[in-house]
């Protein structure tokens, strides 16, 4: 059986506000466990970020998170291990 438990450390963010810095996702995401890392990423008219965690605790706790908004937008969680990026 294949387990769908995340097992990458790193949150995908999508659909955030051009203005959103890494404080601002490091308020949201603290508490879903210790953060070692955010990187933002532009291209074009949009912005995401890859956020680093100590264990992977982080990513499934983050992805349990319900209607998760930064000013004005609803985020958009993946687990980046288990995407093409």
């Amino acid at each position: 059986m294949v387990s769908m438990m995340p097992t990458s450390k790193v949150l995908r963010v999508e659909n955030m506000s051009p203005d959103s810095t890494i404080g601002d996702l490091s308020a949201i995401f603290a508490m879903c466990d210790a953060i070692t890392n955010i990187r933002l990423v532009e291209k074009e008219e949009e912005k995401m970020a890859f956020i680093s965690f100590k264990t992977s605790k982080g990513v499934k706790t983050a992805l349990s998170l319900t209607k998760v908004e930064l000013k004005g937008r609803a985020l958009r969680l993946y687990d980046a291990g288990s995407m093409d990026t």
